[in-house]
């Protein structure tokens, strides 16, 4: 079972590693191994960033944009992965800062459904409150990275305990430990 499981996921990685932008270029070569367990686990992605030092080139901290359609279950399964996680993670007695957290995107107020989920580490939240950000030193900003793409890290390899088995989903994880 293991190695059937570990010949998938190299194939989702390989197909990971083609996906392009709109602009043609390749995934960010930190966040391919995020995306190919997702996909893996049957979230399908519509985009992702590892995070950048120069918000100009794109988000500080890394994403991952998982495709709900509208669709309540799929919904659904994306919150409950990321409350497990949290709830995984708890143990640790981790602050909450630095948290994957989840922001739905394209609402349809009218029907209370999502587009697009986003996927992100805490400090972003953090960060896209702070005004004037263009204007954050260097530091702060390599702060900001360095913490994201940690708990990134920290989230993939609970996506790789899930999806070999080593961990499960919590069935009804509670709310409100994430921005939904």
């Amino acid at each position: 079972m293991k190695n059937k499981k570990s010949e998938e996921l190299k194939k989702y990685l390989r197909v990971a590693r083609g996906y392009t932008d709109g602009l043609g270029k390749k995934m960010d070569p930190g966040i391919i191994r995020t995306v190919a367990l997702l996909n893996a686990l049957g979230f399908v992605t519509e985009g992702s960033c590892e995070g950048h030092v120069d918000p100009k080139h794109g988000d500080v901290v890394p994403w991952v944009h998982v495709a709900v359609n509208h669709n309540k279950q799929t919904e659904a399964k994306v919150r409950q992965l990321v409350r497990s996680y949290w709830q995984y993670r708890m143990s640790a007695d981790i602050s909450d800062l630095h948290a994957i957290w989840m922001h739905p995107l394209n609402e349809n107020k009218k029907k209370k459904t999502v587009g697009t989920m986003r996927i992100q580490p805490g400090p972003e939240v953090f960060y896209n409150r702070t005004e004037r950000k263009d204007k954050a030193p260097r530091p702060v900003l390599k702060w900001f990275l360095e913490h994201g793409q940690n708990e990134m890290k920290a989230f993939t390899k609970y996506l790789e305990l899930v999806y070999t088995g080593k961990e499960k989903l919590i069935q009804n994880p509670p709310k409100g430990q994430t921005v939904d």
